[in-house]
């Protein structure tokens, strides 16, 4: 799997690269494209296209304003570039915070009542790469359904990831 380097230095971010990342974060847009690669870890342009329903260079344009203000960096590998976010950015943000919802570890209950989401193993995965680079991470597991919600497997698979904080609805 392909993992981007960072190319900002280690140090406390400036006002004006805070304002960058808070601009490009401006648009609704970005902020899915940006949970979508904190989930998934790194993803190329055209699996971006699959998911939204904007044309290729309107997702080319909205990795453009990310790439530029820092949060997002990209690896070109052949004829594709993979993006990710970049954790050392996130690392900097202090008490910065990073949930997901969660309603069962299967799929197919996810496919049947949370339609177009990313599966429970990547949603895992996300919170175990978040948790190696020390960022704070939440589950909300919601909604809980009888008969589906699993909730002590729920518990034991986010104990294992050392998750910070669980949520549950009601």
């Amino acid at each position: 799997m392909t993992t981007c380097n960072s190319n900002i230095a280690k140090t406390e971010m400036s006002t004006e690269q805070i304002a960058k990342i808070f601009k490009a974060l401006g648009h609704p847009t970005r902020v899915k494209i940006v949970e979508h690669l904190i989930t998934i870890n790194t993803c190329v342009c055209g699996e971006i296209v699959d998911i939204f329903p904007f044309s290729q260079s309107t997702i080319s344009q909205h990795l453009k304003l990310l790439k530029e203000s820092g949060i997002v960096c990209g690896e070109v590998e052949g004829p594709k570039t993979y993006f990710c976010v970049d954790k050392t950015i996130l690392k900097q943000f202090k008490d910065l915070e990073v949930g997901f919802s969660i309603l069962s570890l299967d799929k197919k209950d996810t496919d049947n009542f949370e339609m177009l989401t990313i599966s429970p193993e990547r949603r895992l995965e996300a919170i175990k790469q978040l948790k190696a680079n020390n960022i704070t991470t939440y589950a909300f597991i919601a909604p809980i359904m009888p008969e589906i919600t699993d909730l002590r497997g729920l518990f034991d698979k986010l104990k294992k990831l050392n998750i910070d904080f669980i949520f549950c609805e009601n």
